[in-house]
């Protein structure tokens, strides 16, 4: 039989499933889990349509296993997609036979690859799971996650060729606490505080594999942003690094020095307010490396 993970990664993936004791089961993994069809017959085989067999055997575990609030995040197809994850005896009306939500976010600028020639009242009567799609705009996606529910937002560009393009909220669906249907959204999620959060702890075995003599960038968050960053780095020595930012047009719109930090693990803020809306590349120089992130100022 066909398999997309193989049985070790299969494994694994149901033993931390198991395992887990978070409120949220959140998976981050590649192509279309939900079924995608017309008329009966699968529209692409290169996403888990492909792999019915092993899909039905990790939906069936979800079942079986109780595992509650089961979300799917997935990208790779360059549009946007919200399921609900269906078993043979689907009902939406009453929201039984889902087994979790997918939310699948687009490409940035990449276009899509998709053409679907069939008109979304067919599409939609095809795949009576399907929530919400859209196949032509670009953009990013925003998942806000707390203790009653976990929304995902699209966001979309007005022009992808225009780096100064304006940006605008299209939709946003969510799935309550111990539910398992995606819901539309009356608007953008309410956030308690700012969109900033502040960096999270580094994991126990953060230095595990790491060149001991290089600068590593762990972490750079939020991101997207509204006005500033956090940066989580590693270095091996006491030393400054410098900071530069440049928009998309290779144009420096940032250039400090930090003071001496410490060796081992550091966090740094760096404030953005002075920055417009748009796409930077942030790089950071130590004596030995530079490593340069993208962020996203909202």
């Amino acid at each position: 039989l066909r398999t997309l993970l193989g049985p070790t990664q299969f494994n694994w993936l149901k033993n931390n499933l198991s395992a887990s004791t978070k409120r949220w089961n959140i998976i981050g993994q590649q192509v279309m889990l939900s079924p995608m069809e017309f008329l009966g017959t699968p529209l692409n085989y290169d996403q888990w349509d492909g792999y019915n067999y092993e899909r039905q055997q990790l939906l069936n575990f979800v079942v079986d296993s109780a595992i509650n609030n089961f979300v799917v995040l997935t990208g790779d197809i360059h549009t946007s997609w919200v399921h609900d994850i269906p078993l043979s005896n689907y009902n939406g009306s009453n929201c039984t036979g889902s087994v979790g939500v997918e939310f699948v976010c687009t490409s940035v600028t990449s276009t899509s690859f998709i053409n679907f020639n069939i008109s979304q009242f067919i599409l939609n009567s095809s795949n009576p799971h399907l929530q919400y799609s859209n196949t032509a705009e670009r953009g990013y996606g925003i998942l806000d996650v707390n203790k009653n529910r976990t929304q995902f937002d699209f966001y979309y560009m007005d022009d992808i060729e225009d780096p100064q393009s304006n940006q605008y909220f299209a939709e946003g669906y969510y799935v309550n606490n111990n539910e398992k249907c995606a819901n539309q959204a009356s608007g953008p999620s309410t956030r308690v505080g700012p969109l900033q959060e502040y960096a999270p702890e580094f994991p126990i075995d953060y230095v595990a594999g790491v060149n001991k003599e290089e600068m590593v960038v762990f972490g750079v968050y939020p991101n997207p942003t509204t006005d500033k960053i956090t940066l989580q780095v590693y270095l091996h020595n006491e030393e400054s690094l410098t900071i530069k930012i440049y928009n998309m047009e290779g144009r420096i719109m940032m250039n400090r020095e930090t003071s001496i930090l410490q060796k081992g693990a550091n966090y740094m803020n760096i404030d953005l307010e002075g920055l417009s809306q748009g796409t930077y590349s942030i790089r950071l120089e130590s004596k030995t490396k530079a490593i340069t992130k993208t962020i996203v100022k909202l």
